[in-house]
């Protein structure tokens, strides 16, 4: 298949662009809704996987207008579109149905319900029905204390590398996230700070670290609530769980050497 996936979180987009890669399949990536209407207008696709929250033009829009334009082309054919969001409640799944979405994917990512959505969607749109892979037995290993290996594994089917390479993205990316956080809170720049909070939502997610997951939830709900002094806490909050996650993810990437080899 060759599937655009529209998603600006970094990790999320490696996440399950080498999910679909790993199956054989193509995968073009966008990082707004603008780009994601640009790219279905240059070439066909069999499917999109269409974030929510995204800059410039959102999920829900970019999914309107893609429909729009399908109208006015007069095309029979229904490009399968697929929502991806952190949001998981009734409502939500609605507003992406109502928008003209065929199916919906809750972040953190599964696997395999990340397949399942995507043939159902395309089944349903009469393009294509593919087989769903089942998610491979994660290793029996005691998980470290900051992160839950065994959920996250189950995200990446059980793919050791793939999972070390998304938690090399958390590790490597923040320092400089960090900066742009403490900038954005001594600027009170609650949209930024609102905005970085909910990609970080995702990313914790996607790993199973379940404090720094809430502390960005308090920093965004803090931002959305415009009380810089609660977002400054939160922040604090946010800091403290990632350095206490960091090591514990560092030592997964590179374990230390067994002192008897």
């Amino acid at each position: 298949m060759n599937v655009l996936l529209a998603e600006d979180n970094q990790i999320n987009q490696r996440l399950a662009a080498a999910v679909l890669q790993r199956r054989g399949h193509r995968v073009v990536v966008v990082d707004n809704g603008r780009k994601a209407v640009e790219a279905v207008g240059r070439e066909p696709f069999d499917a999109v996987l269409m974030d929510i929250q995204m800059p410039e033009m959102d999920g829900l829009e970019a999914t309107a207008e893609i429909r729009r334009r399908e109208r006015l082309a007069g095309t029979a054919r229904r490009l399968p579109i697929i929502a991806v969001t952190a949001h998981a409640m009734p409502d939500d799944r609605r507003l992406c149905l109502d928008a003209g979405m065929d199916a919906y994917v809750p972040k953190p990512i599964n696997v395999s319900q990340l397949l399942a959505s995507i043939a159902e969607a395309v089944a349903l749109c009469g393009r294509w029905c593919g087989e769903i892979d089942a998610a491979a037995s994660p290793p029996d290993r005691r998980p470290p204390a900051a992160f839950g290996e065994v959920t996250a594994l189950e995200g990446t089917a059980g793919d050791r590398d793939l999972l070390c390479e998304v938690l090399a993205l958390v590790v490597d990316s923040w320092p400089a996230d960090r900066k742009h956080l403490e900038a954005a809170c001594r600027e009170a720049r609650l949209d930024v700070l609102a905005r970085a909070a909910h990609n970080y939502q995702g990313a914790m997610g996607n790993i199973a670290a379940r404090e720094a997951l809430q502390q960005a939830l308090s920093l965004e709900s803090a931002a959305l609530e415009n009380d810089p002094g609660a977002a400054a806490e939160a922040l604090s909050g946010l800091c403290r769980a990632m350095d206490m996650l960091i090591p514990d993810l560092q030592r997964y990437i590179r374990p230390p050497l067994d002192d008897g080899a």
